[in-house]
C-alpha cells in the first residue's frame, strides 16, 4: 500500500483561509452564551449544536446556507414537517445524524441540489417517496437505521456514486431497484446481519469499486451477475458466516486487488475461477475453518503479495503451482493444525519477508522447506515465526 501523503499549511494560506470561513462558517451551540462566529451576513456553512428545538433565530441567516449540520442535537426530533422553516433550495450537504430522526422529513424532495445527505440513525420505515426529488444527491448515508427493506425509489438517485447502509441491522431486503443506480461507486452493506440475499440483478452496478458486506451474518449466497462487477477493486466479505459458495463468476472480476473473507467458517472449497484474479493483491482467507484445500491453479494469482491462511485448521496440503506466487511478500499460515508440508520448490518465493508459520504442530518437513529457501538465495525474513 502506498504511504499516506502528509501536506503542510503555510501560514499565509491558512490565514487566507480563516479569513474567508469567518465570512461564511456559523457555529451555534445552544450550551454557549452566544454564537460562536467572527463575521456577519450570509452564512454558507452552519453548525448547530447542543440544541433540543429549532432556533427561532436560524431562519434569518440561512437564506445562502449550502451546508447544514446537527451536533449532539439528540433532543430534537425530526419528523413529518419539522424542518419546513430551515431547509432552503440552496443546500448542498445536509447532515441530520445529530438529532433523533423519527422520520424524514417531507420537504426534502425540494432539495434539487442536494448533493449529500446524512440521515444514519433513522428509526423508523422510509415512506413511498422519500426520495424522488433528490436528482443531484451523490452520497447518501444511512447507516445504523431500524428500516427493514429499502425503498424501490431509490433507483431515481441516478446520480448517487455513495451509499451507507453500515449496521442497518433489521434490513432483511434490498429493493431490485437499487441496480438501477449506474454510478455507483461505493457500497457499504457491512453489519447488516439479517440480509440474507442480494437483487439478482447486482450485477448491473458496473461502476461499483468498493463493496464491504462483513458482518452479514445470514448471507447465504451471491447471485451468478456478482461477476460483472468489472470494475470492483474491493470486496470484503469477512464474517459472512453462513456464505457456503462462491459464484463461479468470480474469476470475470479482472480489477479485485483486495478480497477479505476472513472468518466465512462454512466455505470449504474456492472456484477454480478465482485463480483468474491475476491481479488480485491482497487475499484474506484466515479463519476459514473448513477450507480443506486451495485450487491446483492457486499458483496463477501472480499479482498476489499478502496471503493470510490463518486457522484454516482443516488445510492439509498447498497445491504445487503455490510456488508460482513470486511476488508474494507475506504469508500466514498460523494455528494451520492439519498442514503437513509445503511445496517442494518452496524456495521460489524470493520476495517473502514475512512467513508465520506459528503453531503448525504437523509440519514436519520445515527444517528441508528453510534449508532449500537459503538454496535458493531467498533473502533473509524480515519476520519468521516457527512452530
Amino acid at each position: 500500500m502506498k504511504a499516506a501523503r502528509v501536506f503542510q499549511m503555510h501560514d499565509l494560506v491558512y490565514d487566507l483561509a480563516r479569513c474567508v470561513a469567518n465570512e461564511e462558517f456559523l457555529f451555534m451551540d445552544a450550551q454557549r452564551t452566544g454564537t460562536v462566529s467572527a463575521g456577519s451576513g450570509d452564512y454558507r456553512y452552519i453548525v448547530l449544536m447542543n440544541y433540543s428545538e429549532i432556533p427561532m433565530n436560524i431562519k434569518s441567516v440561512l437564506g445562502k446556507a449550502r451546508s447544514l449540520h446537527f451536533r449532539d442535537c439528540k433532543g430534537l426530533h425530526i419528523s413529518g414537517k419539522s424542518f419546513s422553516l430551515i431547509l432552503t433550495k440552496f443546500l448542498r450537504v445536509l447532515d441530520i445524524s445529530g438529532c433523533s430522526i423519527l422520520e424524514l422529513p417531507s420537504q426534502l424532495n425540494q432539495l434539487k441540489q442536494l448533493h449529500y445527505l446524512d440521515a444514519s440513525g433513522m428509526q423508523s420505515q422510509m415512506k413511498h417517496g422519500s426520495f424522488t426529488g433528490l436528482q443531484c444527491l451523490n452520497g447518501l448515508n444511512l447507516s445504523a437505521s431500524s428500516f427493514y427493506e429499502f425503498p424501490f425509489q431509490i433507483g431515481n438517485l441516478a446520480k448517487l456514486h455513495y451509499l451507507n447502509l453500515h449496521g442497518c441491522y433489521r434490513l432483511m431486503l434490498l429493493s431490485q431497484s437499487i441496480c438501477a443506480l449506474r454510478d455507483l461507486a461505493h457500497l457499504d452493506l457491512s453489519g447488516c446481519i439479517n440480509l440474507q440475499v442480494l437483487p439478482t440483478s447486482f450485477g448491473k452496478l458496473h461502476k461499483l469499486s468498493f463493496l464491504d458486506m462483513s458482518g452479514c451474518l445470514d448471507l447465504v449466497s451471491l447471485p451468478e451477475s456478482f461477476g460483472e462487477l468489472c470494475y470492483l477493486e474491493h470486496l470484503n466479505l469477512s464474517s459472512c458466516n453462513e456464505l457456503r459458495e462462491l459464484p463461479l463468476s468470480l474469476g470475470s472480476l479482472q480489477k479485485l486487488l483486495i478480497l477479505d473473507m476472513s472468518s466465512c467458517h462454512k466455505i470449504r472449497v474456492l472456484p477454480i475461477s478465482l485463480c483468474s484474479l491475476l491481479y488480485l493483491e491482497d487475499l484474506n482467507l484466515s479463519c476459514c475453518y473448513e477450507l480443506q484445500e486451495l485450487p491446483e491453479e492457486f499458483g496463477k494469482i501472480h499479482g498476489l503479495r499478502i496471503l493470510d491462511l490463518s486457522d484454516c485448521h482443516r488445510l492439509q496440503t498447498l497445491p504445487d503451482s503455490f510456488t508460482n506466487l513470486v511476488n508474494l511478500e507475506k504469508l500466514s499460515l498460523s494455528d494451520c493444525w492439519e498442514l503437513r508440508k509445503l511445496p517442494e520448490s518452496f524456495g521460489n518465493l524470493q520476495k517473502i519477508q514475512v512467513l508465520d508459520l506459528s503453531c503448525c504442530s504437523q509440519l514436519f518437513a520445515l527444517l528441508e522447506t528453510l534449508t532449500s529457501l537459503t538454496k535458493f538465495g531467498a533473502p533473509k525474513f524480515a519476520m519468521l515465526y516457527l512452530p
